[in-house]
């Protein structure tokens, strides 16, 4: 998709207080959502100002500060916004603040990012509460360490969203985020890494904002009188509303989900370690992924695969090269599994426990004695192919 300037329209007051209500719920959200004690710190107010055709936006200084006191400094995020081509859009290019940096309780540098070059265009939605579209380039990106002296270097840097709405207002489509010749760099006595490539992926299908705000809501309502004794020592009524907020949200703010990893040319070496030489290890392809589609027939199917190919470890001494496989993979699918059924298992063996906990022992052999026959019942079967 391309940013587009469109000639007949023009910034107003109206535009002004959308964007500013837009950054100041996103900001509350993050400043809600950020745990373990940590705090996001707003020095600043929303700025949205009129250019011609578009808006400009300023948002306050931002840092991270945990509780031991360590804090990263973000800085001031500049974005530029137009109203997109449908009511619910807005066309966005954004500007991260380079570098970013991260200090010790006592002021010390220790952890710096810098980005050589950027540019992000997106698409807002409203109503999604994120952008829905969204094209992200950073290039020569270091990360550098000033305690240890390693530094990883990526010289190009992508994140990619695409997803579509359908009439009934559920989103799919992917969201890739990728790398190139990616280099950690570090002590002699410690080796290097360089990656090739490496890519994480997610795609979505039949997403329901609407069931993932609910249960956004649900969590915090949920969390927000928790104590550290009750964290600690849950309560059986907690531990079923977990359970039923957790397993109905899968169920139900999605058809189905696909998550895939996927690591090219993979090379560590190490410096010599005596007689044996200069280690090294080398794979030209690392995958793993995990899908699971079907939650709205009921019906769920479940993948997960796993594959290596390449591998080079040195210096091998004696038989151990011979007996060390240079490739595997693995293909395992369960279909037909009834989600349903087998999550009101679980609550009823959860709310039968709260009553009598003395029958702990009993559920769990009457789950594992009921399942299979649910699966049965339910046409479930596997299939396991390309395990060498």
């Amino acid at each position: 998709f391309v940013v587009v300037l469109p000639s007949e329209a023009r910034a107003d007051e109206a535009g002004i207080q959308e964007l500013q209500t837009i950054f100041n719920d996103m900001l509350e959200e993050y400043k809600v959502s950020v745990g373990d004690g940590a705090e996001l710190k707003l020095d600043g107010n929303v700025v949205v100002e009129e250019q011609d055709f578009y808006y400009s936006v300023t948002l306050p200084h931002m840092s991270f500060v945990s509780v031991s006191g360590d804090r990263t400094e973000i800085g001031i995020i500049a974005i530029n916004a137009l109203r997109g081509d449908e009511p619910d859009e807005w066309k966005m290019t954004m500007a991260i603040p380079t570098p970013i940096v991260h200090y010790s309780a006592e002021g010390k540098p220790l952890l710096t990012v810098d980005i050589g070059a950027q540019n992000f265009a997106g698409i807002f939605h409203t109503k999604f509460k994120n952008f829905i579209k969204q094209k992200a380039n950073y290039q020569n990106v270091v990360v550098s360490s000033a305690e240890t002296t390693h530094e990883l270097v990526i010289p190009d840097l992508k994140v990619v969203y695409d997803l579509v709405e359908d009439e009934e207002g559920r989103w799919t489509g992917p969201s890739e985020i990728s790398a190139t010749d990616v280099l950690l760099k570090a002590p002699n006595k410690i080796g290097q890494t360089k990656i090739g490539k490496i890519l994480m992926a997610v795609n979505v299908s039949e997403y329901s904002i609407e069931e993932a705000l609910a249960y956004q809501e649900k969590l915090l309502a949920l969390t927000e009188n928790q104590t550290a004794e009750s964290l600690e020592n849950p309560s059986q009524t907690h531990l079923k509303g977990m359970y039923n907020m957790v397993f109905d949200f899968l169920g139900s703010v999605w058809d189905g989900f696909l998550f895939k990893m996927v690591i090219e040319d993979l090379e560590i070496s190490n410096p010599p370690m005596g007689a044996a030489g200069e280690g090294h290890f080398k794979l030209s392809k690392l995958a793993f992924g995990y899908a699971m589609e079907g939650f709205r027939e009921k019906s769920v199917s479940m993948k997960f695969g796993f594959i290596f190919d390449g591998l080079d470890v040195g210096p091998i001494t004696g038989d151990f090269g011979a007996a060390t496989p240079t490739r595997m993979a693995m293909d395992l699918r369960i279909n037909d599994l009834p989600y349903g059924e087998v999550v009101e298992l679980g609550r009823t063996s959860i709310e039968t426990l709260a009553e009598a906990p003395q029958a702990a022992q009993m559920l769990g052999m009457q789950a594992v004695m009921t399942l299979p026959q649910l699966m049965t019942d339910a046409g479930t079967n596997f299939e396991l192919k390309d395990t060498y």
